[in-house]
């Protein structure tokens, strides 16, 4: 075994001990210490190896390697599925054309990502548009087929006409059972009820996932589901992480099944992130979810939202079982990513004073070399703009927390994710935005 991971292993080792032993408290008297939640420091440990850009193209940076879509080439795209009042007032104003949630798949056949990204009209009006992107993450226009899709395009979706929030959003890219290329979104319907939908690259068509009834309230449904393909035979989503409740919607023509978890109608504040990619050749799986923790102030009225590794363990059986076994602290690389060349700020501090911090989104694990121990990511940053990452340290993260599992010296506990969150954003904001924790 490479001594670099001994290093680090020692070198964790103690830094987890130290941690597990000391616990955290919060200032909420009512919320119990809980005193074997460990921070593993993953930010030291998970480096930025180069960074890209999805922006307008008459933009320039120096500092991110660009990654350019075309506001003309997407108008173009775009116009037969606008309604023909909003036509002229979209040539007018080309700046609302805006680009963000990002996920993408590497297509080893094919040498290329192969991606979809929310685009947004005047924050009204939302569409999917999928394409390729090189190795370096140049996009590549020239016109193809994954089955019976066109890429690039805008992706055939039932569009209703709101008031606000009109069309398909919130969309990931992963693989089904036998390989087969879908992504998973949301969207409102006449009725502004919330549906979550699956689009088949094979057959060019979305359907509506539906649950058994007993199982959710039409009014609080999570819309945050979370791709779990462990074999070649089921289509398992999370749909939910209070209680870890699994689905299952491998039937094209009939409800999602419950597999695991007791139904709790209160939705957690740990959410769905990335589809889960399985590591290595082993029955875990790994993710990054966010936490989105609650806070009373008036002064901010939306959460922070933040990254989280979570690592899941497949159990196999004639009744097959799943453990969340790890959900990490926030990552947030180091925040360079909110000094983005797109961003009017220069510093870390007006950066976040100014709110432009709060949000930052993993949509997906495009590739993971595990020998070279390199993986590319996408993002969201405040829903301005998305990026794709490349960063070293997963892998020698990841086996080390699963060797402290094997060895019982983690035992996760569900709560352990969102204190840790809320440590983490107490110490980022004004103290008084964070003086009491809510674990929903």
């Amino acid at each position: 075994m490479r001594s670099s991971y001994w290093l680090l292993f020692i070198g964790l080792s103690i830094h987890f001990l130290s941690n597990f032993s000391r616990g955290y408290s919060v200032y909420d008297e009512t919320i119990p210490t809980l005193r074997d939640c460990p921070a593993l420091d993953a930010n030291k440990h998970i480096e930025i190896m180069r960074a890209s850009i999805y922006y307008k193209s008459r933009q320039k940076t120096d500092i991110f390697m660009k990654l350019v879509f075309d506001s003309n080439y997407i108008y173009t795209l775009l116009t037969p599925y606008i309604i023909p009042e909003e036509i002229k007032k979209l040539k007018n104003s080309p700046d609302e054309i805006r680009v963000f949630y990002p996920s993408a798949i590497w297509l080893e056949e094919r040498n290329v990502f192969l991606a979809v990204v929310q685009v947004n009209l005047w924050d009204t009006y939302s569409f999917l548009y999928s394409t390729f992107f090189d190795s370096e993450w140049n996009e590549i226009r020239d016109e193809d087929y994954i089955g019976n899709t066109k890429v690039p395009g805008i992706m055939e979706i039932e569009k209703i006409w709101l008031l606000y929030l009109s069309g398909p959003e919130d969309p990931r890219i992963f693989r089904g059972p036998k390989g087969e290329l879908y992504f998973i979104f949301n969207k409102l319907t006449k009725d502004f009820k919330r549906t979550i939908n699956i689009y088949s690259y094979s057959t060019g068509t979305s359907r509506q996932l539906v649950l058994e009834e007993h199982l959710c309230s039409q009014h609080i449904l999570e819309k945050d589901w979370t791709p779990l393909i462990v074999d070649d035979e089921h289509m398992y989503f999370i749909y939910n992480y209070k209680n870890l409740q699994i689905i299952d919607c491998t039937e094209e023509n009939e409800t999602c099944k419950k597999v695991k978890g007791i139904y709790d109608p209160v939705l957690n504040s740990i959410r769905g992130g990335s589809p889960y990619a399985r590591y290595a050749d082993t029955n875990y799986f790994i993710s990054f979810i966010y936490t989105n923790v609650s806070q009373d102030a008036p002064e901010i009225k939306m959460k922070p939202y933040r990254p989280a590794l979570s690592i899941i363990e497949y159990i196999e059986g004639v009744r097959p079982d799943f453990k969340l076994i790890y959900a990490s602290e926030p990552i947030d690389f180091g925040n360079r990513v909110f000094l983005s060349p797109v961003s009017q700020y220069k510093s870390i501090k007006q950066t976040f004073d100014s709110a432009m911090s709060r949000i930052l989104m993993v949509h997906s694990i495009s590739r993971w070399n595990y020998k070279e121990d390199i993986v590319d990511l996408t993002l969201t940053v405040n829903e301005s703009f998305a990026i794709a990452i490349r960063v070293k340290g997963i892998t020698d993260l990841v086996q080390f927390i699963i060797n402290m599992y094997e060895y019982g010296r983690i035992e996760e506990k569900e709560d352990c994710a969102i204190l840790l969150a809320f440590n983490y954003h107490r110490q980022l904001w004004p103290r008084h935005l964070f003086n009491t924790i809510k674990f929903s």
